[in-house]
């Protein structure tokens, strides 16, 4: 069974996952004293292992306990290069804590941080759970908080619903809506398409 621990409050010697034998403490102790500890086997002419190429990339997170990946990252997720083909790191983790990922599915966040892997974070999930999740929690594909929340926004969640009463029920031209709402046609476009503003 996979025992995923957060600090040095859960390090023992019987349990730790960190090493098969050599060194006995969590992850935060290697990070921290893997210079100092006389357990810590040192370097090895052996291969390094995917696991340990995982675990040198981390940083934890105290607060979130989220061990956010240090390494190369595409689209805010880390990558690994695993046989000269990029995955991402947090399937990778998944896959070395966990088990095979089932056939058709994704590596969720349940933290809502791509960065994460620590594997008590990651379950395996459907696309269509993934999209609901990102919904639910206000967030697009890149971390950008979506609708009101987002900063940048130019419409009020009333004025959409106003925008596609216009659309739906009184037939106005979308160039008209546009000039109302001082939107551009495009944005119009998007939200009759359900492209934004979907929910």
């Amino acid at each position: 069974m996979l025992h995923v621990f957060h600090g040095p409050e859960n390090c023992t010697k019987e349990n730790c996952f960190i090493c098969d034998g050599g060194l006995q403490l969590c992850l935060v102790c290697h990070q921290a004293e893997i210079e100092l500890d006389p357990l810590c086997p040192g370097p090895s002419e052996e291969p390094i292992t995917i696991k340990q190429r995982l675990i040198k990339h981390i940083q934890i997170d105290q607060v979130t306990h989220c061990w956010n990946w240090q390494g190369a990252t595409a689209s805010g997720y880390g990558v690994m290069n695993i046989n000269s083909k990029l995955i991402g790191a947090h399937r990778v983790a998944y896959a070395e804590y966990v088990g095979d990922i089932p056939a058709g599915m994704r590596v969720l966040h349940e933290c809502d941080n791509p960065r994460c892997v620590n594997p008590a974070h990651l379950v395996a999930g459907t696309q269509k759970k993934n999209m609901q999740d990102m919904v639910k929690r206000g967030r697009n594909r890149h971390g950008i908080p979506a609708g009101e929340k987002n900063g940048h926004c130019k419409l009020k969640q009333f004025e959409v619903r106003q925008i596609r009463d216009l659309l739906a029920w009184h037939g106005m031209p979308q160039r008209e809506i546009a000039e109302t709402y001082k939107v551009s046609r495009s944005l119009i476009t998007k939200i009759k398409t359900g492209k934004v503003w979907a929910s």
